[in-house]
């Protein structure tokens, strides 16, 4: 067993917590431990089909918002093209008067 990591130490704790938890589950009353509540007395439904609304709602919202942002993107895309047409405009005119000739 050492050649497995197992000592008598830790054999005698395994024990130990063992008989701890054996004695623990023997020693509580038989029956449905306490704060478990039965199927019959709680009825899941409700909460299962408003669970499943809100989910849908909070989908439309993403839906929503990733068509916003697809139009987003589109309108920064137009917007960059643009910005760089007016810089090919403007190129020629930055030069020369860096140049000296557009006095």
């Amino acid at each position: 067993m050492r050649r497995e990591g197992l000592y008598s130490a830790g054999l005698a704790r395994i024990r130990l917590q063992v008989k701890e938890g054996a004695l623990e589950r023997l020693s509580g009353k038989p029956g449905r431990p306490q704060g478990q509540v039965s199927t019959e007395v709680y009825n899941a439904g409700p909460i299962y089909w408003a669970a499943v609304n809100a989910i849908q709602e909070l989908n439309a919202k993403v839906e929503g918002k990733n068509s916003e942002i697809a139009a987003l993107r589109a309108q920064n895309r137009s917007m960059e093209q643009r910005l760089a047409a007016r810089e090919k405009l403007l190129a020629p005119q930055v030069d020369t008067a860096v140049l000296g000739g557009g006095r």
